[in-house]
């Protein structure tokens, strides 16, 4: 059955509303803002300059000093670094024993 088979347009009370909250609010806001650069052209990926900072920093075998904090979630970082080289196309074979 289609839905508006089941409506009878006359009947407002059948109808839903529309709900203005404050995070619709935000939400359209945001979409504003972002919309004169969604409609540009998307800039060309840098791909070796992403692989090669993915492998630099991600790949580390110690942290940076401010890194220090985030030695808990260095398997998680390792499973998103690994990711995005994949993604960019890049070999991970020689990371897998890590």
């Amino acid at each position: 059955m289609i839905l508006s088979e089941s409506l009878d347009f006359e009947d407002t009370e059948q109808m839903p509303t529309l709900v203005i909250t404050p995070s619709t609010e935000v939400l359209e806001k945001t979409y504003r803002a972002c919309e004169p650069f969604l409609s540009q052209q998307t800039p060309p990926l840098a791909k070796e300059f992403h692989a090669s900072y993915l492998t630099r920093i991600g790949l580390m075998a110690k942290f940076p000093r401010a890194f220090v904090s985030l030695d808990a979630s260095r398997p998680w970082m390792m499973y998103w670094v690994l990711c995005g080289l994949k993604i960019l196309g890049e070999d991970i074979s020689p990371h897998r024993d890590r």
